[in-house]
């Protein structure tokens, strides 16, 4: 695992933690003043310092997240990262775990300032959640984890900075995909990606582009969803301009392919 610590980044794992809290410490001090982007990579769970690593970063302005264990958002660890600086802009995470309402709610108010959003989440209605807890968001980019199925209440909503919308599922059906288009609006959409979405909500998409005349650019279907030569000719006539994409390379799931890949979590090996 490569550790390091440059004028502007940080690369933080829990290999480096399990030296103790006072080389963590003397390890980011002189920094902390300006480190804007940092990277905390967590082979051990539960973590129960996280104070060490995000107390007093006034220069933050990139987190993210990546870890081995599902439950590793624990009370302790959504507090601090509640507490992180205004100057925050984009918060990742990218590993084999969802938020639930109570952890999201926990992190508040964080997604006040952010303007970048990665991160899973075990029911679609919590978009609405994230957008109005995130007036200022202008990407967004949900990965809908294994979720019961259970009904949700879907109000009318507008958000009128998000630009750029990905959602990924990891489920095989597509409950709460079709209420969620018909209670959205997105004014200033300008990317739209879907990837295992089935089948595809062909006309509740279009109703939503209808209703939200938004300056769609790019459509992008990646892998698991399935449209046709004329469900695409249909979005075309809505939006004379626009560039739909059939992409079926693009198929990681929320990055988990690249985690899995990079730091061998959740790899399991045959001997």
């Amino acid at each position: 695992m490569a550790r390091a610590i440059a004028r502007s980044s940080a690369l933080v794992s829990t290999q480096v933690l399990q030296k103790g809290r006072d080389h963590l410490r003397n390890l980011l001090e002189p920094h902390t003043n300006q480190i804007s982007s940092l990277h905390i990579v967590l082979f051990v769970n539960p973590f129960d310092t996280p104070d060490l690593l995000l107390n007093d970063l006034p220069a933050l302005q990139e987190l993210t997240i990546t870890a081995s264990d599902p439950m590793w958002c624990t009370p302790s660890f959504a507090q601090c990262i509640s507490r992180l600086p205004f100057t925050l802009r984009r918060f990742r995470v990218t590993g084999p775990s969802t938020f639930d309402f109570e952890r999201i709610v926990s992190c508040n108010p964080v997604w006040a300032h952010l303007t970048h959003v990665e991160i899973a989440i075990c029911q679609p209605s919590l978009i609405h959640q994230l957008l109005q807890l995130g007036p200022n968001l202008s990407s967004l980019e949900i990965g809908l984890g294994f979720y019961d199925e259970v009904s949700s209440t879907y109000e009318p909503f507008a958000h009128m900075n998000l630009q750029s919308l990905c959602i990924s599922n990891a489920y095989l059906i597509r409950m709460g995909i079709p209420d969620l288009f018909n209670s959205l609006t997105l004014p200033n959409l300008r990317i739209l990606e879907a990837r295992y979405i089935r089948p595809w909500p062909h006309e509740e998409l279009k109703s939503f582009l209808a209703r939200s005349s938004c300056p769609l650019e790019s459509l992008i279907f990646g892998t698991g969803v399935t449209t046709t030569d004329e469900q695409r000719e249909e979005y075309i006539m809505l939006i004379p301009f626009l560039d739909v994409v059939v992409d079926h390379g693009r198929g990681d799931y929320f990055g988990y392919r690249r985690l899995t890949q990079q730091y061998g979590i959740g790899r399991r090996r045959y001997v």
